[in-house]
């Protein structure tokens, strides 16, 4: 008969549960605390053929909190027995939860408590992961490991995991008495890393290499990569994948509900620093970023995976210079005027792209020039980007023009307007709506004079799968050189996280005196984003 340790503070709920399971030969043993669980696995692992865990937040804690205590639970068990099938209940989909249960094969999450889904359940796990059986991986596959940096509020969890081994490190850090990651998320909200004086030609800000090293130095410190315990986790794993490229990081931020902003998004978490190897880890391991998405807060799903980014490409060349004032908005501090140069490598960009997918025997990126005149570019964007006969193919959405942030933190896309130095500003929201719509899986903003992270949160936080842009001003010509290289890593079939590293290590390799590599960003928001 089969035997099932029931995990809940609600004794009631344990109860009841044990009555409706007996009626299909499934013994009960409850628990309502993680210490109490352990002890009876330690007293009878050899007898339990499964864990069930009510991961349901009890009144006081939020849904953040309960998963932590679940993820320090279930490690807890894995010492235990590592081969067990666990099951988290939990009524509703839940971010964290989800995250948790992809780190192992032998989690599942279900959303009903009957007897048939928990058998049912038990059965596929037990399926997956047989019992004591030895994982070994494909031949074509080779081991790669993860690191995930999970960040809220108040605390960050790391948590170090490789293929066919599972979760090999988790440690957690508490921000209690500590306000360094505040003061730098206060300080890079507006920091530039270009300025202009009168209207000479903008220059880099002449400290801009130390700052970056204080910052990757004080980002080691306060998220833990440095303490010897995690060090040890990271040696152990690179024992196994056999080269710090094989390590994948990722800086997820987390929020406790949909209403609450996320945390630390201006702090540039891609410049920590890894001070044994004297490096940026941007240069040792592909790095990206994650913004965890409430499922209130979404207009629509996230869209489908993609384990290439290979297929049609939209190169939106949207020439748009000049001077526009917006009604009730204002610029840099107070100007009612928005004003932009020309872009002088929008050419050069497009035949980067095409030059690399010609290369790789792909079709070439779709141009839409936009440019000032009697057409509406909002509009010829907006039928571009929705076309319904055909479906419209694109994958990726190439955007190489200006993006800006006004006072207010609204985000806008710039589009030429109907005539010559007139501008058409188009919100990041409509323009993320669309891409939606349109089913694109990549989207790479190429704004880099007028460049800010906020144009890539948005769109992640509107669901599209993976966003690459420039988190600071850059010169026209380097940033055109790192599109070019990632397309022909993208165009040859490479995962997004190692496309993106390669083109950021071939640009400071190409400019070493340029600080051009700290300013593209990653967001990728699926779970295979390493594929």
């Amino acid at each position: 008969m089969t035997c099932l340790l029931v995990v809940s503070p609600q004794a009631s709920w344990n109860q009841a549960l044990d009555l409706e399971l007996n009626s299909i030969e499934i013994n009960t043993v409850g628990a309502q605390t993680g210490d109490e669980a352990i002890v009876a696995l330690a007293n009878k692992k050899d007898k339990f053929n499964g864990v069930l865990i009510g991961a349901l937040p009890i009144l006081g804690k939020s849904e953040k909190d309960t998963a932590f205590e679940v993820a320090d639970f279930i490690a807890a068990v894995h010492k235990s027995d590592e081969h067990i099938p666990i099951l988290l209940w939990v009524p509703y989909p839940s971010e964290p939860l989800s995250r948790i249960a992809s780190r192992y094969k032998t989690i599942a999450i279900i959303s009903q408590v009957s007897a048939d889904r928990i058998s049912e359940a038990l059965r596929s796990l037990r399926a997956r992961t047989p019992r004591r059986a030895k994982y070994t991986l494909p031949p074509t596959i080779s081991p790669s490991g993860t690191v995930e940096l999970e960040i809220d509020a108040r605390s960050v969890r790391v948590v170090v995991a490789a293929t066919g081994k599972g979760v090999i490190k988790e440690l957690v850090r508490d921000w209690t008495g500590r306000s360094k990651l505040g003061k730098l998320n206060d300080k890079f909200v507006k920091w530039e890393l270009r300025r202009r004086a009168d209207s000479a030609r903008p220059r880099y800000v002449d400290d801009w290499d130390q700052t970056f090293k204080e910052t990757g130095e004080d980002l080691s410190d306060e998220l833990a990569y440095s303490a010897d315990e995690l060090r040890t986790g990271l040696g152990e794993c690179l024992k196994y994948v056999g080269r710090q490229d094989n390590i994948y990081v990722r800086f997820t931020l987390l929020t406790g509900t949909p209403d609450e902003n996320h945390p630390f998004v201006y702090v540039p978490f891609e410049l920590l620093y890894d001070t044994p190897k004297t490096d940026f880890l941007r240069f040792l391991s592909p790095v990206a970023r994650r913004i965890c998405l409430h499922k209130e807060s979404l207009t629509a799903t996230p869209l489908t995976s993609a384990k290439s980014f290979s297929g049609p490409v939209l190169f939106v060349k949207s020439d748009a210079h000049g001077v526009q004032e917006l009604p009730g908005v204002t610029f840099s501090g107070g100007s009612t005027k928005l004003v932009l140069p020309k872009l002088a490598a929008l050419d050069a960009e497009f035949q980067g792209a095409q030059s690399m997918r010609k290369k790789a025997k792909l079709p070439p990126p779709d141009l839409l020039a936009l440019e000032a005149g009697p057409m509406d570019a909002l509009e010829q964007l907006r039928e571009k980007m929705l076309a319904q006969s055909p479906p419209t193919p694109w994958q990726i959405l190439h955007f190489a023009g200006h993006s800006v942030r006004a006072d207010d933190g609204s985000v806008f896309l710039i589009l030429p307007g109907l005539g010559p130095g007139q501008l058409a500003p188009l919100e990041i929201r409509t323009f993320a709506r669309w891409a939606r719509e349109s089913e694109i899986r990549l989207v790479l903003l190429s704004s880099c004079q007028s460049s800010s992270p906020d144009a890539i949160f948005r769109l992640a936080q509107a669901g599209i799968p993976a966003v690459i842009g420039f988190r600071w001003e850059v010169e026209d010509r380097e940033a055109s050189f790192f599109t070019q290289c990632l397309h022909r890593e993208l165009a040859q079939q490479v995962a997004i996280a190692r496309a993106f590293h390669h083109a950021v290590s071939e640009t400071r390799t190409k400019y070493p005196k340029s600080p051009t590599f700290a300013s593209p960003m990653l967001l990728a928001q699926n779970e295979d984003w390493t594929v």
